[in-house]
């Protein structure tokens, strides 16, 4: 059977699908509903701090992976 995702989850695995596939404006935007939805969820930050890095936005990514880690501190 197949997972139900929450919808935030739903968002995420949309925007790894659109990564995968070179849509990094998708992805981007993908993952900033996710953290909409939960802003105090760090995967969604984290994933967007790697499209954006990808894409060569390096400042921004700098931020998006320092609010990842702050939301998870375990990540540091």
């Amino acid at each position: 059977p197949v997972a139900e995702h929450s919808p935030k989850e739903a968002l995420y695995a949309a925007a790894l699908r659109a990564h995968g596939r070179g849509d990094a404006e998708q992805a981007e935007a993908l993952l900033r509903q996710a953290i909409a939805k939960d802003p105090g969820w760090a995967v969604p930050h984290n994933g967007l701090g790697i499209v954006l890095f990808a894409a060569g936005r390096h400042a921004e990514a700098e931020e998006a992976f320092r609010r990842a880690i702050a939301l998870e501190s375990t990540w540091s």
